[in-house]
């Protein structure tokens, strides 16, 4: 395994990628596949734990401007993605 990749994390959940970036992640990058999209994130030392409490339903905390812009921003990159940029 290279370097890079041990310092991304890869996802194609879109509700997950926008959680992950309402949390604060970096998204580096959206792959188009066809009509689906991995989210390439920054790893982070609480992705793991923040992916458990998604996965789990456990409480975290959550700011909803936050999570609306996250999920427009991605989907703007999804949809756009040559005039978006993650950032």
């Amino acid at each position: 395994m290279s370097g890079d990749a041990e310092t991304r994390y890869e996802t194609r959940d879109f509700y997950l990628a926008a959680f992950l970036r309402s949390a604060g992640l970096d998204l580096d990058d959206v792959r188009r596949h066809g009509a689906r999209c991995t989210f390439v994130f920054r790893d982070h030392p609480e992705r793991a734990h923040l992916v458990m409490a998604f996965v789990n339903n456990h409480p975290v905390q959550v700011y909803p401007q936050a999570l609306v812009g996250a999920i427009k921003a991605i989907k703007a990159l999804m949809y756009d993605g040559a005039n978006a940029r993650p950032a």
